[in-house]
C-alpha cells in the first residue's frame, strides 16, 4: 500500500485493514440477512479465509492455489498502475489491458471453481480414501445409485456442506465409474410418488433440521435435509453427512464432518453388499453387568449387529 501514499504509517494502517477485509470482511459480509440464502456462498468465496480452509487441514487444492496467485497479481497490478508515470494515452491503453487481464483472472478462477484436482498431504491421508473402502467400492457388480438431498437454495455453511460432499462422491465415483452414480436433488421436487422428497424422507423417520431464512418477501422457515440414501440391489440405507441439530455450521463441524463422510459411505455400502447381519457374543457368569445395567450397550449394539448373551458356567 507503500504506492498509494508516501506516509509510512498510512501505508501499514491501510495494509493491516486490507488483510481484515480480506481475511475476516467477506465472511462477515456474506452472514448478513440480506445475503442469507443466496449470494452469500459466492461472497464468501472472495475471502482469504474460505480459501484458507482446506490448506489448514493439509489438503493442497487448485482452486486456493489459482485464488492466491490471482490475488498477489491483481495487487501487483494496482501498484504498477499506481507507479506507472506514463503518458494519459499511455495510461489509458494499459488501463484496458490491465482490465482485460482481471477479466482473464475472474475467468481463470470461475474455471478452476468446476475444474480442480486437490492432494491431501496430512500423514495419516485423513481426506482420502483407504484402501479398504477402495475395495469395497470396486466389489460391486450391481449399479449403486446415492442420491443426496443438499440441493437448492441453502445457507452458506450446508452450501459448503453440499460441495464437499459433491468432490467426495466424485472421489468414490473414479473407483468404480460403471456401477456408481450419484445425484444432488431438491427436497422439494417430486419423489414421483405424488409427495415431495422431504415428505417421503419424513415418512422414513428421517427429520430435518428446521431454519429461519431471509427471503424477499421477509423470513419463512426452511428444512434442511443432510442426509444421503444409498441404493443398491432393492435395498436402500440412509447416511447422516451433518449428525446435529445446530443451524450453523462452524468450520471445525464441517472438518469432521468431511472426516467421517467416508466412514459414513463405507459403513452404508458395506451393510448393502452383505446385508446378512453380524453376530455378538456377550459372555456372562464371571461378575460381568447384565440387565438393566447393559442396556444401553444393547440399544446401541442393536442398530448393526444381532446381540447374543450366553453364560459360561
Amino acid at each position: 500500500m507503500s504506492s498509494f501514499t508516501t506516509n509510512s504509517i498510512v501505508a501499514f494502517i491501510i495494509s493491516m485493514l486490507a488483510c481484515v477485509l480480506f481475511y475476516y470482511g467477506f465472511s462477515a459480509l456474506s452472514e448478513l440477512p440480506v445475503f442469507e440464502n443466496g449470494a452469500d456462498y459466492y461472497i464468501e468465496m472472495l475471502g482469504i479465509n474460505f480459501h484458507y480452509q482446506s490448506i489448514s487441514k493439509g489438503v493442497i487444492d487448485t482452486r486456493d492455489v489459482v485464488y492466491f496467485l490471482s490475488l498477489i497479481a491483481f495487487f501487483l497490478l494496482v501498484t504498477r498502475m499506481r507507479l506507472s508515470k506514463e503518458s494519459s494515452t499511455r495510461k489509458t491503453k494499459d488501463s484496458l489491458r490491465w482490465i482485460s487481464l482481471l477479466a482473464g483472472l475472474f475467468l481463470l478462477n470461475f474455471t478452476a471453481a468446476w475444474l480442480h484436482v486437490r492432494r491431501d498431504l496430512t500423514g495419516e491421508k485423513r481426506y482420502s480414501l483407504t484402501t479398504t473402502t477402495k475395495d469395497l467400492v470396486r466389489s460391486f457388480e450391481n449399479d449403486v445409485l446415492i442420491d443426496v438431498f443438499l440441493n437448492g437454495e441453502l445457507p452458506s455453511g450446508f452450501r459448503k456442506l453440499s460441495n464437499t460432499t459433491q468432490e467426495f462422491l466424485s472421489v468414490l465415483k473414479e473407483t468404480n465409474t460403471a456401477h456408481l452414480q450419484y445425484r444432488f436433488i431438491s427436497p422439494d421436487e417430486d419423489a414421483g410418488n405424488g409427495k415431495t422428497w422431504g415428505d417421503s424422507l419424513r415418512a422414513a423417520g428421517v427429520e430435518p433440521i428446521n431454519l429461519s431464512v431471509q427471503v424477499k418477501a421477509g423470513e419463512e422457515n426452511k428444512n434442511i435435509f443432510p442426509y444421503a440414501l444409498v441404493h443398491s440391489s432393492g435395498q436402500t440405507d440412509v447416511v447422516n453427512l451433518f449428525p446435529s441439530s445446530k443451524r450453523n455450521i462452524s468450520v471445525e463441524e464441517l472438518n469432521n464432518a468431511e472426516s467421517m463422510m467416508e466412514y459414513g459411505f463405507a459403513r452404508s455400502l458395506d451393510k448393502l453388499k452383505n446385508p446378512q447381519r453380524p453376530a455378538i457374543a456377550y459372555a456372562t457368569g464371571n461378575g460381568e453387568p447384565t440387565g438393566a445395567n447393559t442396556f444401553d450397550l444393547s440399544q446401541i449394539v442393536a442398530n448393526a449387529y444381532d446381540l447374543n448373551f450366553f453364560g459360561i458356567q
